[in-house]
């Protein structure tokens, strides 16, 4: 079983929720700070009434140790006062000891008076304590008496406060659509959000819109509560800081997760709060666990454990919790026999305390399956999966994501034990995942969205080795096909800037213009040295994290409208009879129960009469690695042209000789494929076909990119780079300048609008300034492009400019183009240091507002190059400019010679503007260079749309 499964979806987080912790204490403060001083004399006396004071006082600012030893004091003199076994059942609760301070308050409410306002607090205050202890029927007992003697109106803070713990004892035990409910009418009557009372419920509000799946609403609740102006630091912010830590690390973001845990735990240790720390100890655990940091994550939940057992109280929730945490870890380094006792005891503990209807004993069923499984025992894992699926479909129902998860993993059980049962299951659960996507696609970072899917894609390609290792039915083929265009591009189609729409609304407006201040300030700092950042006070982690906290905020405003993936049916509809459609999918071979490690290609082929999609296999992917090795590209060597087109192409064929119009959804390594450069014994293939790019399906609806007249025209060609003493890493391009020549004369045929950025005028700072404020219909760059593999050998980053963007993690820090004076700033410390050195990187590039920019030309150097991702494509310039909002970009796949360069794009131009769209243009100068030159210096140019 693989570690994501495991951690993302069976492994068990301990929500910081303090449950009714720390809440109490204004009301201690009014009865004992500003209560009657006569009342606290004839009660005490005034030295006993000062001592109360005090103690209440410690228990509001959190001195816990101070409160605990007045308590001792007054305990001793008198120890019979009422108010001092509050105060004692208060500091027990706020220890976690909720067994004692369960006896105090009992102790304190044996007939409580319903219309006295501290003795109602007294009875929240007990059931606070049930909800610790995990009984949720007593709790719900006492909230129930209470609403039966209830006096308050709607809006009074202590009618808001029971309905607000009430619906927290609704997400605990797993009633969370009840929950939500009121959570969601008690933010309408709240007036006092700068009460401390106000935090906890927004924080015990983002537990449940977590446990709902709503985390774009559990982010923006948790963050309320920690950038609180109106507050001290209270325990409340380092609750909210760990619950959405949990929630980063359950949707992947290590960095922000590990960022708030640890701000949590440094308060808990501030007030040495074992359970807190205990807590903290888990969830740490848990994110290096993921991280793969296992000897780090081991430890940790060894000291969770440590901190419980030395508290006493090894039969809690919790504790149970811990333990099968353990053991999932022990489980994947295939300790079985140590893992198993561990998952058994937690598993009776849970039953014990909760029952078997709780979202809790479901997940350990689920994990204890997985550890059958993983010790080659299916038959006991199966009871164990079915078991927590019918639970969870009679308390959550078959659409929640908790249902989903047990779905995979029985259908990943069936995978290697009865395929066919498993294939139907895989279909139901893909199905349901893939309306899921739509929701957290649209309120995640597009980074989150494409590690989200990563964390998932093993369900879909282990779905992929069923249907095509058997016979492919009808439904089977379709599914394949529609689940591999629902998920192609998907983070990018989501997160193209539609600034139109963005900017239709004032708020989101707003929002997205300091999106754009904070990402150009990180596309600055990010190449920057650690003393440089220092010197400048940036911390670049929290620039990192507030960038992309203000990307989901425009993201989720604007509701992400431009996406919708077409179906089969849909592809059909809007195929024309000339056209075809292919869609080519790869992933890794699941067979008998274990994952081959061989990665394979297939075509998806459909036209506008298909009954069913036609489903061909063409090789394996260390086939193409293979080709790719060469220093040469495999279309530009007779050679390898022909091997490649034997494994690409050929299988194809048969089913797409007869139509004019193709195109092309590529994966992984055939976004390198120029498919018009294939040459089939008698004629390359652009003689024969038109091919047409596209990064989604659905982008066969997008124009065609077919020119106006009067667009305006940006171009920018033969640069002066500039030397640095004599050393040239970018040489001049004179073929450019005949490019620019070319542009300005059918601009002026054309009655287009053309700037033209020559010599020393094509900067990066002039360039950034002038597309920040206008967006041309063309951007036409001729310049060199670079595309760097990763090196990780992070020592060399600060030396120079080039070496910092070799060892970026960031791949669209690793694509840009390089303008004028590059060769100054290059090889130069001093390249660090600037905001104009001559590069513009593809991160620099994605935030530009170029949403009104219909066409963008690159003639450089491999501009079609970056990091390849299994499903997302090429993260290089290309993503770049689609991500800013372009819909059609012009990339080359190699090194085409100036000349021939330049002579294809005038002959683009001469067609683009007599009228033919982009897509043609392109293909009509790539036929007429053809005839008289080999696919060298004409199949590198490709139009992605």
């Amino acid at each position: 079983m693989f570690r994501w499964i495991l951690l993302l979806l069976n492994f068990i987080s301990l929500l910081v929720l303090q449950d009714a912790r720390g809440q109490a204490t204004p009301y201690l403060t009014d009865l004992y700070l500003q209560s009657d001083i006569k009342i606290e004399r004839d009660s005490v006396g005034d030295e006993g009434a000062s001592i109360l004071r005090s103690v209440a006082q410690s228990l509001f600012h959190e001195e816990y140790q101070i409160a605990d030893s007045l308590l001792r004091v007054c305990e001793h003199n008198f120890r019979d006062d009422e108010k001092v076994h509050r105060l004692r059942s208060r500091w027990l609760f706020e220890m976690g000891r909720f067994d004692e301070a369960l006896q105090e308050i009992r102790h304190l409410s044996q007939n409580p008076d319903y219309s006295n306002s501290v003795e109602i607090l007294d009875q929240l205050d007990l059931a606070s304590c049930y909800v610790g202890l995990a009984d949720y029927e007593q709790a719900l007992a006492v909230y129930q008496k209470l609403e039966m003697h209830w006096t308050y109106p709607p809006d009074h803070l202590l009618t808001l406060r029971l309905k607000e713990q009430k619906a927290l004892l609704h997400t605990l035990a797993d009633d969370v659509e009840i929950a939500f409910n009121t959570f969601t009418d008690l933010d309408t009557l709240w007036q006092e959000t700068d009460h401390v009372w106000y935090l906890y419920f927004k924080t015990h509000q983002g537990v449940n819109l977590t446990r709902l799946g709503k985390y774009d609403l559990a982010e923006s609740a948790f963050l309320e509560v920690i950038s609180n102006p109106g507050l001290p630091d209270l325990r409340v912010e380092a609750d909210a800081a760990s619950n959405l830590a949990q929630l980063y690390n359950l949707i992947g973001d290590y960095t922000s997760a590990e960022r708030f845990f640890l701000q949590a735990e440094h308060y808990y240790q501030s007030k040495n709060l074992l359970h807190e720390l205990s807590t903290i100890s888990n969830n740490l655990g848990l994110l290096y666990d993921a991280m793969d940091s296992l000897d780090l994550a081991k430890n940790l939940y060894s000291q969770a454990l440590n901190y419980y057992q030395k508290l006493g109280d090894t039969n809690s929730i919790n504790y149970a919790i811990i333990l099968q945490n353990l053991a999932g870890l022990l489980d994947y380094q295939e300790d079985y026999s140590q893992a198993e006792p561990l998952y058994l005891e937690s598993l009776d503990i849970i039953r014990e305390e909760l029952g078997q209807e709780n979202d809790l004993y479901t997940t350990t069923l689920s994990n204890i399956g997985i550890l059958y499984e993983n010790m080659e025992v299916p038959k006991k894992s199966e009871p164990y999966y079915r078991e927590g699926l019918s639970i969870r479909k009679n308390t959550l129902g078959s659409e929640h994501p908790k249902y989903l998860e047990l779905l995979y993993n029985l259908a990943g059980l069936y995978s290697h034990i009865n395929p066919e049962a498993a294939v139907p299951l895989y279909q139901e659960a893909n199905r349901k995942q893939l309306e899921l996507m739509k929701y957290y696609y649209s309120t995640f970072d597009q980074e989150t969205s494409i590690y989200f899917y990563e964390h998932m894609e093993l369900e879909f390609e282990r779905f992929y080795s069923l249907a095509t290792d058997r016979d492919m039915s009808a439904d089977l083929a379709i599914d394949m096909l529609n689940f591999s265009m629902a998920t192609k591009g998907l983070a990018l189609e989501y997160h193209r800037m539609d600034r139109d729409y963005v900017h239709s609304d004032l708020e989101t407006d707003e929002v997205y213009r300091q999106w754009e201040i904070f990402r150009d300030s990180l596309s600055s700092s990010i190449l920057k040295s650690s003393i440089e950042l220092k010197s400048a006070g940036v911390n670049l982690e929290d620039l990192k994290f507030q960038t992309k906290l203000l990307e989901k905020e425009w993201s989720r405003s604007a509701a992400s409208p431009i996406f919708g993936a077409l179906d089969f049916d849909q592809l059909k509809s809007i195929l024309q009879p000339d056209e075809v459609f292919i869609d080519f999918v790869s992933f890794e071979r699941f067979k008998s129960g274990d994952w081959t490690g061989v990665t394979e290609y297939y075509a998806i082929i459909v036209d506008k009469n298909s009954f069913t999609p036609v489903i061909v296999r063409l090789c394996a992917e260390e086939v193409l690695d293979n080709l790719f090795q060469s220093n040469i590209h495999p279309t530009n060597d007779p050679q390898l042209n022909r091997a490649l087109f034997n494994v690409v192409w050929k299988p194809v064929q048969p089913y797409v000789s007869k139509f004019k119009q193709i195109y092309i959804c590529p994966t992984r390594l055939l976004h390198k494929v120029p498919f018009e450069g294939f040459f089939d014994g008698n004629n390359y293939l652009i003689s024969k076909y038109n091919f047409h790019y596209l990064s989604n399906a659905k982008n066969i609806n997008r124009s065609l990119g077919e020119v106006n007249y009067d667009e305006s025209i940006l171009a920018i060609g033969a640069l002066d780079y500039g030397s640095d003493e004599g050393s040239v890493f970018f040489p001049s391009l004179p073929g450019t300048a005949a490019e620019m020549a070319y542009l300005s004369k059918i601009a002026e045929s054309a009655r287009s609008d053309i700037e033209i950025l020559t010599g020393l005028e094509g900067s990066e700072l002039k360039i950034r300034q002038k597309l920040n404020t206008e967006s041309p219909a063309i951007l036409h760059v001729a310049s060199h492009g670079f595309s760097f593999d990763r090196n990780t050998d992070e020592r060399y980053a600060d030396l120079n400019l080039r070496n910092k963007l070799w060892t970026a993690d960031n791949p669209l820090l690793r694509s840009g183009i390089v303008l004028s004076d590059v060769n100054n700033y290059w090889m130069t410390k001093s390249g660090l240091e600037t905001a104009n050195d001559g590069v513009l990187t593809a991160f620099e590039v994605s935030t530009l507002p170029l949403n009104e920019t219909e066409l963008v030309v690159l003639s450089a150097c491999e501009t079609g190059l970056g990091e390849v991702h299994s499903v997302e494509g090429v993260f290089g310039l290309q993503r770049a400019f689609r991500m800013c909002g372009v819909d059609h970009v012009i990339y080359t796949l190699w090194v085409i010679p100036d000349t021939e360069s330049s002579l294809l794009l005038r002959s683009f131009y001469k067609y683009y503007f007599k009228g033919h769209d982009a897509s043609s243009a392109l293909q009509r100068a790539k036929k007429r260079l053809s005839r008289k030159h080999p696919p060298r210096y004409w199949a590198g140019y490709i139009l992605m749309q």
